[in-house]
C-alpha cells in the first residue's frame, strides 16, 4: 500500500513540472460605438444631436468584415435597442462591383390576438424627433466606423422589416450610405 501511494504521488509530481506552454496572443482591433449627445448652438438658438463615442469593443482582427459588422450590430442591439434583431448582408453590388452591405432591422414575431406588438419594436425607435435621430446616429455610425482605418463597409443600404427604408419625419437612414470620415468634435 505505501508503494502504492508513493507512485501515485510521484505520477502527480512529475506531471506538475511539465512546461507550461505560452498563451496564443490572438490580435484584435478596436471598435468605437457610438450614441449621440445634444449640442446647443447659442449664435443660431438651435440644438442638434450630434455623434459622440461611447464605448469601444475588441473584435478579433482575423474575423471578415461581414462578421465583425455582424459582432458590432450584436453590441448595439444588446445595449441600445432591447435585442431586437440586426441582420447584416453583403449580396448587392453597385455598377462598380462594390459590395452595398444590407442592414435590415427585424421585429420580432411577437403580437396579441388584436395584432398590436407585444414587445420592443424597432418602429418605438424611429418615433420622435430626438428619438429617431439619435437611432440613426447610433446605427449609421457605429455601422459604417468612419474613422476605422482597416478595410469596412463603404456602402451600406438599411431596410426595416426587408424593405427598404423611406424617408421618415425623424430617422434618417434612406437610401444608400456612404462611408465617409467623421471629424472628431
Amino acid at each position: 500500500m505505501t508503494t502504492l501511494g508513493i507512485v501515485i504521488f510521484s505520477g502527480l509530481t512529475l506531471s506538475g513540472c511539465k512546461p507550461q506552454e505560452k498563451p496564443v496572443e490572438i490580435p484584435m482591433e478596436s471598435f468605437v460605438i457610438y450614441t449621440s449627445k445634444d449640442t446647443v448652438m447659442e449664435s443660431e438658438n438651435i440644438s442638434e444631436l450630434i455623434p459622440s463615442p461611447d464605448r469601444t469593443i475588441s473584435i478579433e482582427a482575423d474575423k471578415s468584415v461581414l462578421d465583425k459588422a455582424a459582432m458590432i450590430a450584436d453590441t448595439l442591439s444588446s445595449y441600445y435597442f432591447d435585442g431586437l434583431e440586426i441582420r447584416i448582408t453583403d449580396t448587392l453590388r453597385d455598377q462598380n462591383n462594390t459590395v452595398i452591405y444590407s442592414i435590415d432591422l427585424v421585429d420580432p414575431a411577437s403580437s396579441d390576438r388584436d395584432g398590436e406588438m407585444t414587445s420592443p419594436s424597432w418602429y418605438q425607435y424611429f418615433q420622435g424627433s430626438y428619438g429617431g435621430q439619435h437611432t440613426s446616429i447610433v446605427l449609421a455610425e457605429s455601422l459604417l466606423q468612419r474613422n476605422y482605418t482597416g478595410p469596412w463597409m463603404e456602402k451600406v443600404i438599411f431596410y426595416y422589416q426587408g424593405e427598404p427604408m423611406e424617408a421618415l419625419d425623424h430617422i434618417d437612414l434612406s437610401g444608400i450610405r456612404i462611408r465617409r470620415p467623421l471629424h472628431p468634435q
